[in-house]
């Protein structure tokens, strides 16, 4: 019974991954090409940083702490060049916690999801 609970509420929360993600990812489309930088380069350092091999566990982990910086870069106050760029970097933080998280669920929510930030990432780099 409790293995079915906890496997609905994955599913369930890859569910609301999935609108964050499209939310910032809209977002980031609106942005001018250097903040739109930031967030790609934001998102690149961090995962060039991560280890190869994670467990589910550890990914879970690090996806809770890489949000919790990310909001607090986003709530930056300021309207100097280091607060718009924590602001705007933030964007990229947010992605890598969501990215984490979502190949830890369960479910194909969690699996398209993956794919489409994949997919971003591919299409930033051209």
């Amino acid at each position: 019974m409790f293995e079915g609970i906890k496997r609905r509420w994955a599913e369930a929360r890859a569910t609301e991954a999935r609108k964050e993600v499209e939310d910032t990812l809209r977002r980031w489309y609106a942005m001018n090409a250097l903040d739109q930088h930031l967030v790609v380069s934001a998102f690149e350092a961090m995962t060039s940083e991560m280890p190869d091999a994670l467990s589910n566990a550890q990914k879970a982990q690090m996806a809770k702490g890489i949000m919790k910086a990310a909001r607090t870069a986003f709530s930056t106050r300021g309207d100097n060049v280091v607060a718009h760029t924590s602001r705007v970097s933030a964007f990229g933080g947010a992605l890598v916690s969501l990215y984490l998280e979502c190949q830890t669920l369960p479910g194909e929510q969690a699996t398209r999801t993956v794919a489409l930030i994949e997919n971003w990432k591919q299409q930033a780099e051209c």
